[in-house]
Protein backbone atom coordinates (compact mmCIF):
# COMPACT_ATOMS: atom_id res chain seq x y z
CA UNK A 1 0.00 0.00 0.00
CA UNK A 2 2.88 2.26 0.79
CA UNK A 3 4.69 2.04 -2.66
CA UNK A 4 0.92 2.45 -4.54
CA UNK A 5 0.69 5.97 -2.69
CA UNK A 6 4.30 7.04 -3.42
CA UNK A 7 3.40 5.80 -7.35
CA UNK A 8 0.06 8.15 -7.09
CA UNK A 9 2.10 11.17 -5.17
CA UNK A 10 5.01 10.59 -7.84
CA UNK A 11 2.70 10.83 -11.06
CA UNK A 12 -0.13 13.88 -8.72
CA UNK A 13 3.75 15.59 -8.78
CA UNK A 14 4.68 14.76 -12.85
CA UNK A 15 0.98 15.83 -13.15
CA UNK A 16 1.19 19.76 -11.65
CA UNK A 17 4.56 19.99 -13.38
CA UNK A 18 2.88 19.15 -16.94
CA UNK A 19 0.03 21.31 -16.36
CA UNK A 20 2.55 23.78 -15.00
CA UNK A 21 4.41 23.92 -17.90
CA UNK A 22 1.16 24.05 -20.27
CA UNK A 23 0.09 26.69 -19.06
CA UNK A 24 2.93 28.56 -19.14
CA UNK A 25 3.97 27.58 -22.48
CA UNK A 26 0.04 28.79 -23.87
CA UNK A 27 0.64 32.37 -21.70
CA UNK A 28 3.76 32.51 -24.24
CA UNK A 29 1.88 31.26 -26.92
CA UNK A 30 -0.42 34.10 -26.19
CA UNK A 31 2.11 37.25 -25.99
CA UNK A 32 3.62 36.09 -29.19
CA UNK A 33 0.73 36.19 -30.96
CA UNK A 34 -0.45 39.32 -28.80
CA UNK A 35 2.98 40.80 -30.64
CA UNK A 36 2.53 39.37 -34.19
CA UNK A 37 -1.10 40.74 -34.22
CA UNK A 38 0.38 44.42 -33.10
CA UNK A 39 3.33 43.92 -35.87
CA UNK A 40 0.75 43.14 -38.39
CA UNK A 41 -1.45 45.90 -37.69
CA UNK A 42 1.98 48.24 -37.36
CA UNK A 43 2.74 46.59 -41.61
CA UNK A 44 -0.69 47.35 -42.49
CA UNK A 45 -0.26 51.16 -41.28
CA UNK A 46 2.62 51.28 -43.57
CA UNK A 47 1.39 49.56 -46.47
CA UNK A 48 -1.55 52.31 -46.08
CA UNK A 49 1.01 55.39 -45.75
CA UNK A 50 2.62 53.97 -48.41
CA UNK A 51 0.13 53.48 -50.73
CA UNK A 52 -0.92 57.29 -50.07
CA UNK A 53 2.19 58.61 -50.88
CA UNK A 54 2.42 56.50 -54.35
CA UNK A 55 -0.91 58.11 -55.38
CA UNK A 56 0.81 61.36 -54.35
CA UNK A 57 3.96 60.59 -56.25
CA UNK A 58 1.81 59.63 -59.50
CA UNK A 59 -0.70 62.28 -59.86
CA UNK A 60 -0.72 63.55 -63.44
CA UNK A 61 -0.59 67.04 -62.62
CA UNK A 62 2.50 66.73 -60.92
CA UNK A 63 4.21 64.73 -62.87
CA UNK A 64 3.26 67.13 -65.76
CA UNK A 65 4.84 69.76 -63.63
CA UNK A 66 8.31 68.11 -62.77
CA UNK A 67 8.54 67.30 -66.31
CA UNK A 68 8.32 70.46 -67.40
CA UNK A 69 10.48 71.93 -64.67
CA UNK A 70 12.96 69.37 -65.44
CA UNK A 71 12.80 67.57 -68.87
CA UNK A 72 12.40 70.43 -70.64
CA UNK A 73 9.63 68.44 -73.50
CA UNK A 74 7.66 70.07 -75.88
CA UNK A 75 3.62 69.27 -75.47
CA UNK A 76 2.84 66.49 -78.51
CA UNK A 77 1.37 68.16 -81.37
CA UNK A 78 -1.06 66.21 -83.88
CA UNK A 79 0.98 66.38 -87.08
CA UNK A 80 3.71 64.71 -85.01
CA UNK A 81 1.05 61.49 -84.83
CA UNK A 82 1.32 59.08 -88.75
CA UNK A 83 0.70 55.96 -89.05
CA UNK A 84 3.20 53.33 -89.86
CA UNK A 85 2.25 53.49 -93.83
CA UNK A 86 3.14 56.77 -94.00
CA UNK A 87 6.52 56.39 -92.73
CA UNK A 88 9.41 57.12 -95.38
CA UNK A 89 11.52 53.70 -96.39
CA UNK A 90 14.37 53.09 -94.33
CA UNK A 91 17.34 53.13 -95.63
CA UNK A 92 19.41 50.06 -95.70
CA UNK A 93 21.66 49.29 -93.00
CA UNK A 94 25.06 48.01 -94.71
CA UNK A 95 26.51 45.19 -91.96
CA UNK A 96 29.80 46.66 -91.03
CA UNK A 97 31.31 42.53 -90.31
CA UNK A 98 29.99 41.71 -93.38
CA UNK A 99 33.21 41.33 -95.23
CA UNK A 100 34.60 39.88 -91.48
CA UNK A 101 35.27 36.10 -90.88
CA UNK A 102 32.54 34.43 -89.48
CA UNK A 103 32.62 32.24 -86.23
CA UNK A 104 32.20 29.05 -88.57
CA UNK A 105 35.10 29.95 -91.10
CA UNK A 106 37.27 30.26 -87.79
CA UNK A 107 36.63 27.13 -86.48
CA UNK A 108 36.75 25.45 -89.77
CA UNK A 109 40.33 26.97 -90.02
CA UNK A 110 41.45 25.93 -86.64
CA UNK A 111 39.61 22.48 -87.59
CA UNK A 112 37.13 22.38 -84.43
CA UNK A 113 34.10 21.72 -86.75
CA UNK A 114 34.01 19.35 -89.72
CA UNK A 115 33.49 21.47 -93.08
CA UNK A 116 30.81 18.82 -94.18
CA UNK A 117 27.43 18.71 -93.05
Amino acid sequence: MRSMNLILIASALVMAFALYKIKYDALAATREITVLKAEIVRERDTINILRAEWSHLVQPERLETLSRKFLELDVLSADQIVRLVELPAGATVTDPYANQPTIGDLMQELRLVDGQQ
